[in-house]
């Protein structure tokens, strides 16, 4: 029998509404769709046309009932045998055209200005939020640890945000960066640290890096992200970190004057002492927001640097599955 180059889509049929999506797009793509309803448990669709006609026939259909909003890259089937058809799925490639990014948060206070950023940088980017506010007291509860419900937790809402048809993750705390590596392993759709890209800038910038947290429980892992960075970079980095004590209680009980006003006061000193300061937590970055000049390229912060590098990097990808 004769073979050639084929392009697939993988569906799972996970509701009735799913198969008459995949019934539609079928019959659009002039395929038979009885094969496909009985296609059980996996439904495959023939994906016949030129990638950016299918693309666009694709999120025609609600994306909710696809598991993946990804298109599968060209393999060598067997024309005419439907119990061949199989799919090397290509995640590097977006079907819609819109980006929908997941943030995961333990707080609030960080939810409307990562938003804004994301905004400002890319106004189209759809947002969903897992925020849950109990993970910071369950890790001070467990010395600064983070304990392996909470690891069970984030790992769950990473799953989640691949329910929902993100393209990606983002985690805004710093706190439980280190687990995102852990949940990178779970799911398929990049999961990305809010800290990550700043840690990098930092290690760029100069030797001694300073780090100012407000809470004990990101103090820490934002130190060993910083010596892992460096690591991996080859350089070597010398570490004076502080905790800015009552800034997070004024933060959280309404006082953001306060909080920014204690946060300016620990970096005058330990700006001193460094070549760069990074703050340790994205709800920190309002204490410099008023003076930008005055901190530049010396004080970083991880919302606006961590927001870029994301966008970035899903761009990049955008790019390299169009060019293939």
């Amino acid at each position: 029998m004769a073979r050639r180059r084929l392009n697939w889509v993988r569906v799972r049929p996970e509701a009735r509404q799913l198969k008459a999506s995949c019934v539609a797009v079928a019959l659009e793509l002039g395929l038979p769709k009885r094969p496909l309803v009985h296609a059980l448990p996996t439904l495959w669709i023939l994906r016949a046309l030129r990638p950016r006609r299918a693309n666009a026939l694709l999120t025609r259909y609600p994306g909710r009932w696809f598991t993946t909003s990804y298109v599968g890259c060209t393999t060598s089937h067997q024309v005419g045998d439907p119990h061949r058809r199989s799919l090397l799925l290509d995640r590097r490639c977006r079907v819609s055209p819109r980006f929908k990014l997941a943030l995961i948060s333990t707080g609030t206070g960080v939810v409307e200005p990562i938003t804004k950023i994301i905004r400002e940088m890319q106004s189209d980017v759809e947002i969903v939020n897992f925020v849950d506010d109990s993970i910071i007291p369950a890790i001070a509860r467990n010395e600064n640890r983070v304990p392996a419900n909470v690891v069970e937790r984030i790992c769950a809402y990473a799953s989640f945000a691949e329910d929902v048809g993100a393209d990606a993750a983002l985690v805004t705390c710093s706190s439980i960066s280190e687990v995102v590596d852990v949940a990178a392993r779970r799911v398929h759709i990049p999961i990305f640290k809010i800290d990550a890209a700043m840690a990098d800038r930092a290690i760029a910038t100069g030797r001694t890096i300073g780090v100012l947290a407000t809470l004990a429980t990101t103090q820490k892992p934002t130190e060993r992200l910083l010596m892992s960075r460096a690591e991996t970079a080859e350089k070597s980095i010398e570490l004076k970190s502080r905790l800015c004590e009552g800034a997070f209680d004024a933060r959280a009980a309404g006082d953001l004057g306060t909080h920014d006003r204690l946060i300016r006061e620990s970096l005058s000193g330990l700006l001193d002492e460094c070549d760069v300061v990074v703050l340790a937590q994205a709800s920190m970055a309002s204490a410099i927001e008023d003076e930008p000049s005055k901190y530049a390229d010396r004080v970083l912060t991880s919302p606006a640097i961590g927001v870029e590098s994301v966008l970035a990097q899903m761009s990049q990808q955008a790019q390299m599955s169009q060019k293939d």
